[in-house]
Order: C-alpha cells, then sequence, then structure tokens
C-alpha cells in the first residue's frame, strides 16, 4: 500500500544529528497554520539547542487534500506509520495542527478525541481557531485585546463577515491571515511572544476546551525543546 501522506525535511540551522527523533507536522488547514509555524522552526534558534529532534512537513495527496476532519487526519496519520518503514514507532512522532471550532464548545465532543489517538500521535489545537495563538505574538495583546472581548471570541460568531476572532486580528494587525502569506509568515518572528502569553494567560487542557480560550502550541512546543513527550491533555 502507498502511504496516503508524502513528508519533506524541514531544515533548521544547526545539522541534526543522524539518530534524532523525527516529528511530523500534520495540519488540518493548508495556509494559516503551516505559513506561521514553518518560518518559526527553520529560522529561529529555539530548537537549536536542541539536536536531537529533527522536523519534517508532512504533504497531503490529492486526494487527501480536502481532509479537514480530525478523525480522518487521525487515520491519515495512523496509516502513515503503519506503511512508512522509516517511522520508528514509540520514538518519532506526528503532531496534528487543528482547530476546535467546529466542536462549538461542546466538551463532551470535545473529550472523545482523545480516544482516538496513540502515543506517537500529538494534539495541537486552538480554541477558537489558529487566529487566537496569532494574536498572542503581539506583546501585552491578552490584556489589551483578548481578555476584553473573551466572550465574544467564545461565542465565535460573524463580525463583517469573518468569524470574530478573525475579525479581531485583521482590526489590530491589518493582517487577513487567510490570504496575506507573508505576513502572516512575519508574525513567526514574535512566536516566543506567543508561547509565553500562552503560558501565562490561556488555558491548555482539552479537557476544560469547551467554552475557554484554549492553546496548547506554545506548551507542546516548550515541552518538545526540552525533550519531554509526556504531553497533558487532562487537568487535575
Amino acid at each position: 500500500m502507498i502511504p496516503p501522506l508524502a513528508y519533506s525535511s524541514l531544515k533548521r540551522n544547526v545539522k541534526d544529528k543522524k539518530d534524532s527523533r523525527i516529528i511530523y507536522l500534520l495540519y488540518e488547514g493548508k495556509n494559516t497554520e503551516p505559513l506561521f509555524i514553518e518560518p518559526f522552526i527553520m529560522n529561529s534558534n529555539y530548537f537549536n539547542s536542541n539536536r536531537s529532534i529533527s522536523f519534517r512537513k508532512m504533504k497531503k495527496t490529492e486526494s487527501d487534500i480536502g481532509v479537514t476532519n480530525l478523525p480522518q487526519l487521525v487515520e491519515l496519520a495512523k496509516d502513515f506509520k503503519s506503511n512508512n518503514k522509516s517511522f520508528r514507532k514509540g520514538h518519532d512522532k506526528i503532531i496534528i495542527f487543528f482547530d476546535l471550532d467546529v466542536y462549538k464548545n461542546e466538551q463532551v465532543r470535545i473529550n472523545e478525541l482523545l480516544s482516538l489517538k496513540d502515543n506517537d500521535i500529538i494534539y495541537c489545537y486552538t480554541n477558537p481557531s489558529i487566529e487566537l495563538f496569532l494574536l498572542l505574538t503581539i506583546k501585552r495583546s491578552y490584556e489589551l485585546t483578548i481578555e476584553p472581548n473573551k466572550q465574544k471570541i467564545i461565542d465565535n460568531d460573524f463580525v463583517n463577515g469573518k468569524r470574530y476572532i478573525n475579525y479581531l486580528f485583521y482590526k489590530k494587525t491589518g493582517i487577513d491571515s487567510k490570504s496575506e502569506k507573508g505576513k502572516v509568515s512575519s508574525l513567526s518572528n514574535n512566536f516566543e511572544t506567543a508561547i509565553l502569553q500562552e503560558k501565562i494567560y490561556i488555558n491548555h487542557f482539552l479537557n476544560k476546551a469547551g467554552g475557554e480560550l484554549t492553546s496548547n502550541i506554545g506548551y507542546v512546543f516548550e515541552k518538545i525543546k526540552n525533550n519531554d513527550f509526556a504531553i497533558n491533555y487532562l487537568s487535575k
């Protein structure tokens, strides 16, 4: 069977070790997430101190290009693991990036997502969407922009043809996250600002994501940097 996903290397500034742990990146969206996350991995010094990991971008085939449903993405990841001899089960990882807005703050449905994955799959998610994390790249954005509009962001209604978080992001930055690719990429320079604000202000537990601003992108990246793959999705 031909693996349903192809992949290519994301080179960093420091040469990776030959036996490094490979982390594959699989995205629900085709534009915003990779255009923001991959420049950070390739161009920043964040991971340079950890030469025991290397990153690969997973590419959907034409038959899979429209797949934005998380259960289907998990199945694609599992098929890739099963049919790719170079994947070292129990060692290499696949990160799936996805938005939680489709679950409409229904915590029971969100909780069911954990039953789909296995130990080689890592979830990276935002509620309602990646634009929340993009906003966090701006200093003091939580205090000045996000917190005063928290309920509107969670409600995720449309304003001027955009979901509220997209509208708020555009209003704050002047960037259309769906079309201005170069400007989205430039925000990766401030990725560490987003990681810090996420840690201070934002819920990262999946079992508390319903009705809460949620992001675990910074949490996951910090864990990876420290070679800690015990990702916690559940609050005590």
